[in-house]
Formats: structure tokens, C-alpha cells, sequence
């Protein structure tokens, strides 16, 4: 497992600072000017959760194309496990700072409005509330379904991305074609980029269907993973069963 965790901190490093070099540079000019270095550190550090929820499932998948594009010296049980476990590992650790997103968030809010003098306003929406504020929103939203059915679809969503790591370790392994090449890594990526554009398509078309109450909630927010789930474990099965004949 150790020999995936370089490739994935690459990608997660590169992804974060491609994510967030845009807002970084719009507030440093304000919040340095006004409140120092430290401030601005301090402000761009509360950026990088949200950064962090996206980046860290795509580091597993580029790892994992990585891994299995070079040549093997772990069979490929081995590989498998290895992977998988890290996969776990990482959608854990997206958990985790997706509970700290709201926080963080709120934080970076009073923070930049503290710097131009005025009062923070709370979460926007939805997208910015945790659990128990969700669940708390969707308890006075009754009587209302669309309101509730938003609130139940963001709750599944913050459930349903970080555990979209499992979802491309399955992917990976369905998906690769063991063999050396000249250029593993520019290969990898290409295969990453086209994965997390299906992947987004599919989440931005569950989150359409379920504010529209068309799907459940929890199917809007989990469809994405459950198709690429549903079509990896189809190919690896169709796979161990070649090799078994």
C-alpha cells in the first residue's frame, strides 16, 4: 500500500493548489493589505477542505491507474488489497473533513467580511450546512417536500462523495491493463480525467433529478457510485470468469 500513497499525495497536492490558486490570489491582495500574512495564511488554509473532499477520492484513482500501468512486482491479489485498503483509508479521512467543511467555511466568512468591518453572515444554503443543521432545516421544512427532499439530498451527499475513493479503487481494477508503458503517468492521468468527468456527470445529473423529486434523495446523491460500482464489479467479474476458464 505504501507504494500508492506517492502517486496519490501528487495528485492530491497538484489537484489542491490548481482548485484553489484562483480564490487564494483573489483574497490575498484584500486580507494582506488589511490584516497581514498570518491572516492570509490563516484564510487560505480554511479554504482547503473543500478542496481536499474533491482531491483526495481523484488521488485514489490516479494512483491506483499509476500502479497497475506500471510493471508489477505484487501479484495481483496483493495489488487489490493493497489498493482497496487505501481506498478505505482515504474515503475515512474525506469523512472526516467533510464534517470540518461547514466550520471551515463559516471561519473563512468571518474572517474576510471581519476584514472589510462588517458581520459574517451564516451559511448560504444547503451546500453549506452540516448534518445537523440539515436535519434540523429539514424538521421545520415540513409540509414542504421539495425543501425536504434538498435537505435529504445534500445530507446523502456529503455520505456519497468521500466514499466515491471505494468506488475508483473498484474502478481501477476493473479498468487496467497491466502492462509497462512508455508514459504510465501522462496515461494515468488521462484515464483519471475522463473517470471524474463520467463520475461528475453523474452526480450533477442525480442532483438535478432529485431536487426535481424525479429520484429519491439518497438515489440522486449515491447513483453515481452505485452505477460505476454496479459496471466495475460487471467487468470484473466477466474477468475472473475468462481466467477461470
Amino acid at each position: 500500500m505504501l507504494g500508492l500513497v506517492p502517486p496519490m499525495l501528487a495528485a492530491v497536492v497538484s489537484l489542491v493548489g490548481l482548485l484553489m490558486a484562483d480564490p487564494i490570489l483573489g483574497i490575498s491582495s484584500v486580507l494582506w493589505r488589511r490584516l497581514g500574512a498570518a491572516a492570509t495564511i490563516e484564510a487560505a488554509a480554511l479554504l482547503q477542505p473543500q478542496a481536499l473532499i474533491v482531491a483526495i477520492p481523484i488521488g485514489v484513482l490516479f494512483a491506483g491507474f499509476v500502479a497497475y500501468r506500471r510493471k508489477q512486482e505484487q501479484a495481483p491479489i496483493v495489488m487489490a488489497v493493497s489498493l482497496f485498503a487505501l481506498s478505505l483509508v482515504a474515503a475515512l479521512i474525506s469523512l472526516a473533513i467533510m464534517s470540518a467543511v461547514p466550520a471551515a467555511n463559516q471561519a473563512f466568512r468571518e474572517t474576510l467580511y471581519g476584514a472589510a468591518g462588517y458581520s459574517a453572515p451564516g451559511p448560504s444554503g444547503p451546500p453549506e450546512m452540516n448534518v445537523a443543521e440539515l436535519l434540523d432545516a429539514r424538521r421545520l421544512a415540513a409540509g414542504n417536500p421539495r425543501r425536504q427532499a434538498t435537505y435529504d439530498f445534500y445530507r446523502h451527499q456529503k455520505l456519497a462523495v468521500p466514499f466515491a475513493a471505494v468506488v475508483f479503487a473498484l474502478v481501477t481494477m476493473a479498468f487496467h491493463r497491466p502492462r509497462a508503458l512508455s508514459h504510465p503517468i501522462l496515461m494515468s492521468a488521462h484515464l483519471t480525467v475522463l473517470v471524474t468527468i463520467i463520475y461528475y456527470i453523474l452526480l450533477m445529473s442525480g442532483k438535478t433529478l432529485a431536487l426535481r423529486q424525479a429520484v429519491p434523495p439518497w438515489l440522486g446523491a449515491w447513483g453515481a457510485n452505485l452505477i460505476l460500482t454496479a459496471v466495475a464489479l460487471l467487468v470484473l467479474s466477466r474477468r475472473v470468469s475468462r481466467i477461470s476458464a
